[in-house]
């Protein structure tokens, strides 16, 4: 009986051992017939990934090496490519003229063809998206790419496209308006996601001592800290509010901008506390904070809500009310508390131990940075009180201060506010806004567009190696983008 059984057993695998068991797809029509379509080798995909990364990469000697020498492409215009020296002519006029060009891969697969009246085929079938151009003339397209490929090689080609909307394009990470960004911006780079969870995250500045990014909860009134090895926790509580100052006891109050001194101290923007202050670089639940400054000619600041520090020490910093905002009513509050009419921009002299008033002509100011040689300060104008978002720019040597960029039309079509903002050492200004993270030019020009959702600040490492950015209350994510 045990013979038996074994003796089946054995039939059965050399019967059915061998069978075909590749997974059928669909169907293909040869002339009048259906032929059978099967998953293919998945190694194929690799072929056509490597083909896009190479036109990334701007490495044509590559495109070709993938190309048998006598390959054809259909493009989706009608015109025919013969041969592999034709395809990298027209691919290097291409970029030539567009050198933002870029391609992502959505999808691919690799099928095999089971002819009758021809051996087998293997066909890749890709959806790429190719975005190239700057400004009015953007365009983004969706292509399907079929691709045969023989031997690890592209051997024949067809393409299929449509035109992506402005509103589908606009969901793409990174809009680049300006080809020369590229220099500083990766457009293949992807956003990481470092910290979830911060209710209203804020004041991001690189600590180079601990290689850590410290930033703040404006809410919750605490600090927090994020590197590689630990990743982010809380590092030092209270952060804005305690109980230095008289404010209304709730709402935006604490911490916002932060900045290291030259000392390796973080000073700090206290909504609550309504001050400047010093406190020491190391992890606590009972903090120190020292008083940097906390009045403009005897009056209580309103919130200092973001800072830049000067080669020299000086520190320039924002104060509009936001500590006594209503979150409910998303409106100011009038408060017996308040001393001074105005939303202010002041320097902090270390020399004078006082604060000296800029400009109150801003109605609304927020972020600020300092331009690379020191002789300009860009301020954000919120826009929250007439609609006008603007970046404002101020000569320190006059004081004197003008439009620098103006915000009403982004803001008509995206979300978000000017608040935060950093200056790269190219000179090139780094901003929330509406969209994302806006990239200027010293001399105005909108150059990138990165869309990190509705953002509150922005910071770059010491190398500039990486830009961090801040979520907002809707998107309560801290963020990284490498850079060049």
């Amino acid at each position: 009986m045990k013979t038996k059984i074994i003796y089946i057993a054995v039939t059965t695998i050399l019967l059915f051992g061998c069978v075909d068991t590749k997974q059928k797809l669909g169907y293909e029509a040869e002339y009048e017939n259906e032929v059978d379509i099967y998953v293919g080798d998945v190694k194929s995909t690799d072929v056509i990934r490597k083909w896009f990364d190479s036109y990334n990469a701007r490495d044509l000697e590559t495109v070709s090496s993938i190309e048998h020498d006598d390959v054809v492409l259909y493009a989706p215009n009608g015109m025919i490519i013969n041969g592999s020296d034709e395809h990298t002519k027209l691919a290097e006029q291409f970029l030539s003229a567009y050198p933002n060009a870029k391609w992502e891969i959505l999808w691919s697969i690799s099928s095999d063809i089971a002819f009758n009246t021809k051996p087998s085929e293997n066909w890749v079938t890709t959806c790429v998206t190719v975005s190239y151009g700057e400004g009015d003339e953007a365009t983004t397209l969706q292509r399907i790419i079929d691709a045969q490929i023989v031997e690890g090689k592209i051997k024949l080609v067809y393409g299929y496209e449509r035109t992506v909307s402005k509103e589908e394009a606009e969901q793409n990470k990174i809009q680049i308006y300006d080809s020369s960004i590229t220099e500083i911006i990766d457009v293949n780079a992807e956003i990481e996601e470092l910290a979830d969870s911060i209710m209203i995250p804020e004041g991001p500045v690189w600590d180079d001592s601990s290689k850590s990014l410290l930033f703040v909860d404006v809410m919750n009134n605490k600090l927090f800290k994020w590197n590689e090895e630990n990743g982010a926790s809380e590092y030092i509580s209270p952060s804005g509010n305690t109980g230095y100052a008289p404010n209304l006891g709730q709402g935006l109050l604490g911490a916002n901008g932060l900045a290291i001194d030259s000392e390796g101290n973080i000073i700090v923007c206290q909504h609550g506390d309504r001050r400047l202050a010093k406190v020491s670089n190391s992890s606590s639940n009972e903090p120190t904070f020292e008083t940097v400054v906390d009045n403009f000619e005897g009056d209580a600041f309103n919130s200092p809500n973001d800072l830049a520090i000067s080669n020299d020490g000086s520190i320039y910093f924002s104060d509009p009310a936001f500590g006594f905002f209503d979150l409910n009513s998303y409106q100011f509050v009038d408060s017996d508390l308040k001393g001074l009419d105005f939303n202010g921009i002041y320097k902090y002299s270390p020399e004078t131990e006082k604060a000296e008033l800029i400009t109150k002509d801003i109605d609304l100011p927020n972020g600020l940075a300092l331009s690379p040689d020191e002789k300009t300060l860009y301020v954000n104008k919120m826009g929250m009180l007439d609609s006008n978002p603007q970046i404002i720019k101020i000569n320190l040597e006059t004081n004197e201060s003008e439009t620098f960029f103006e915000g009403k039309e982004l803001a008509a079509k995206f979300e978000g506010n000017f608040d935060g903002m950093k200056v790269h050492s190219s000179g090139n200004i780094f901003t929330t806004g509406p969209g994302g993270i806006l990239v200027i030019s010293p001399d105005g020009k909108l150059k990138a567009k990165l869309n990190f959702g509705h953002s509150t600040n922005c910071a770059f490492d010491t190398n500039e190696e990486y830009l961090y950015v801040t979520g907002f209350i809707n998107n309560q994510k801290v963020y990284r983008l490498k850079l060049k």
